[in-house]
């Protein structure tokens, strides 16, 4: 039996320059892709973690706005926000990042974010159409799958039907 050893990060490599010849292509065509993140936490590696996302973004050619509303803002500031970010043709992208205030519904918000600007798939549209596969489903934006390991790889797994 052969064995391939698979690496997460020549994977990440990839993915990383796929999405910076999208987004350069994007620009190319007069559109720079912009990523909100919205924030409500004082929370240190949370907010690590949001600079991470920014940095890979910006690093991929994506313009990343962070929307930091305190960590003391409530359902009903983070819930604006949200819907106007969704409003906001200049924004193509939306992570609602948790955690949120004591008291504030995360599920309660995620219906406020555009199904199609959806990063995460929070929203129970974005859910519902993914679970279907359906043509308008945001597809994940996080995380490679099995699949994409292995295609990315050109591994051939026995018995394997596509």
């Amino acid at each position: 039996m052969n064995t391939t050893l698979l690496s997460g990060r020549n994977l990440a490599k990839l993915i990383q320059q796929k999405a910076h010849d999208e987004a350069r292509n994007l620009e190319i065509d007069g559109l720079r892709p912009t990523l909100a993140v919205v924030v409500a936490t004082d929370d240190g590696s949370t907010l690590w973690y949001v600079r991470s996302i920014e940095r890979a973004a910006e690093s991929a050619g994506i313009n990343c706005r962070i929307v930091d509303l305190g960590h003391d803002a409530t359902g009903q500031v983070l819930a604006s926000a949200l819907k106007d970010l969704s409003d906001e043709p200049s924004v193509n992208g939306i992570i609602l990042q948790t955690p949120l205030p004591p008291g504030v519904d995360a599920e309660a918000l995620v219906g406020h974010i555009a199904p199609e600007k959806d990063i995460d798939g929070a929203n129970p549209l974005s859910l519902g159409r993914l679970a279907v596969a359906s043509p308008r489903s945001p597809l994940p934006r996080h995380g490679p799958s099995p699949r994409s390991w292995t295609t990315s790889t050109s591994l051939w797994r026995a018995g394997a039907s596509s």
